[in-house]
Parts: C-alpha cells; structure tokens; sequence
C-alpha cells in the first residue's frame, strides 16, 4: 500500500472546510505558506509527521483518519473512513433513527 497524497489532501480540505477555516487561516495554525497547503489538498505536495500531527490537532481529527486507506471491498468500516468524524456521527444518528423506525414499523405488522 503507497502514500495517497491525493487522498490525504481530499481529507485536509474536507475537514477544514468543516471547521469553517479558510485555507489562509489552516496554513496560519499549522505553520507553512498558503501556496504550501494548497499544493498538498491538491495531493502534489507530502507532509513531515509534525506537519501531519499540526493538522490533526488544528482541524480535530486523528491521525488514523488521515492516513487510512481505503480498501476495494466496500465494506460499512472502509466507507466512513472516507467521512469526517462530526461525518460519521451524522450518520451514525440516522442509522440509528432508521433502525428504530424499522423496529416500530415491524413491531407494528
């Protein structure tokens, strides 16, 4: 399995974008230039370990997040590796909702 910066940068925009930073902002809290972060989101650019440890901590999400890989299988697990933590509550809460929807719904046939 290879680095994805690609992947990593797709990950570093979503989640700065959840946070509400712009990418002048992000670059300010990590440490390195606008054109530095934009290269990396664009996967043209590789980060140090305490270049990827500045980001975790600036936009809330761990390491593991960032650097998973996403198999070809599809499984549920290898999907939300693809989303976001605040993501991946978001669907937890509706499968949860759907799943007691479908519980009332066949309690009630």
């Amino acid at each position: 399995m290879a680095f994805d910066k690609e992947r990593m940068g797709q990950k570093i925009k979503m989640a700065r974008k959840e946070k509400g930073f712009t990418q002048e902002r992000l670059a300010e809290f990590v440490g390195i230039s606008n054109r530095t972060l934009n290269l990396m989101e664009k996967g043209k650019s590789g980060m140090t370990i305490e270049t990827l440890i500045k980001f975790c901590n600036s936009l809330d999400v761990s390491p593991n997040y960032m650097l998973s890989y996403k198999s070809d299988n599809n499984r549920l697990g290898d999907i939300l590796e693809g989303f976001t933590p605040n993501q991946k509550l978001i669907i937890e809460e509706f499968l949860s909702a759907f799943e007691k929807l479908s519980d009332n719904l066949y309690n009630n046939e």
